[in-house]
């Protein structure tokens, strides 16, 4: 079955996993589970790949490993708030899928849209979910970072013409915050908000050329009003995908159970105000270093 795809990418702790696991209940939606890697060399990357390759090989560079271990273990994000909650059944099986993966791909010659349409169709066909009901409209996943990725994404659109690009911009200040509590072995990574703020600067500028390249194939949205005026947001969505209205919008769920929020802290309530915990003087040296750069942006969001 070949879907168009919709892809949901924009630096990473941006709202891109709750988006994802807000569109995974929807009858006319094939979502993706956990991330889409389907890049390679890197995940962040629209595959270079030779469609032409070994069936094996292929599978081993665009499908995600760790399928495999949450299908043992149960889906569960790695947020504070995830960790607290259940894991969800994930009736997955590696092995299964790969074999349908080589039933499905067309003989040589092929293009890498025939590869990528083989491996989402075989791992929909194979995964034993409880959610599906009704025809599939796309198919859709989330990867960190491609977005902001101007070649990976010309060959995104190139391999889907059809397809839809979704971002999502957060406020700089609650970014940063949200980039540092995402530590590493308790070790923070992101301290440096010089480099943090030249980065915020970069998804927002490259948000800019989608909307001018893509027009109406690009919805930019943001966070704090995913997170506050969720239901509007997403009717928007729902109109601009042109996929009927559905309540299962609303509630982020794996496999049409519900699953708590991939959030560093207890929840996401109060999401505009943990910009307060900066140091003083960084929010203002944040508001200085962006303020150009999210003025411009301003005409570009879809809602």
């Amino acid at each position: 079955m070949s879907l168009p795809l919709i892809l949901v990418s924009q630096q990473s702790r941006s709202g891109g996993t709750l988006f994802s696991q807000l569109l995974d209940a929807h009858p006319a939606l094939l979502v993706h589970p956990h991330e889409l890697t389907i890049g390679w060399p890197s995940k962040i990357r629209w595959p270079e790949i030779d469609p032409d390759d070994d069936p094996d090989r292929l599978f081993r560079q665009i499908s995600n490993p760790r399928l495999a271990s949450l299908a043992e273990l149960g889906y569960r994000k790695t947020g504070k708030a995830a960790q607290a909650g259940e894991r969800v059944p994930f009736c997955y099986d590696r092995n299964r899928h790969l074999q349908a993966f080589r039933a499905e791909l067309p003989a040589p010659p092929r293009s890498r849209r025939a590869v990528i349409d083989a491996y989402l169709d075989s791992l929909f066909r194979v995964w034993r979910r409880n959610s599906r009901t009704g025809r599939p409209s796309y198919y859709a996943g989330f990867v960190p970072e491609l977005g902001s990725k101007s070649a990976s994404v010309e060959q995104f659109f190139a391999d889907y013409p059809r397809g839809r690009l979704v971002s999502i911009v957060r406020d700089p200040a609650d970014w940063l915050v949200s980039r540092r509590a995402h530590t590493k072995g308790g070790e923070q990574r992101h301290s440096d908000l010089e480099r943090e703020m030249a980065l915020w600067n970069k998804m927002a500028r490259a948000a800019r050329r989608h909307r001018r390249h893509y027009r109406e194939r690009f919805f930019l949205l943001r966070f704090e009003r995913l997170v506050d005026d969720r239901e509007r947001v997403m009717r928007h969505f729902a109109a601009w995908a042109g996929v009927d209205w559905s309540d299962r919008l609303l509630e982020p769920t794996f496999d049409g159970q519900p699953v708590a929020a991939n959030t560093n802290f207890n929840s996401l309530a109060g999401v505009s105000e943990r910009r307060l915990v900066l140091p003083p003087g960084e929010l203002e040296r944040v508001r200085a270093l962006t303020r150009a750069e999210a003025e411009r942006l301003e005409p570009a969001f879809s809602v």
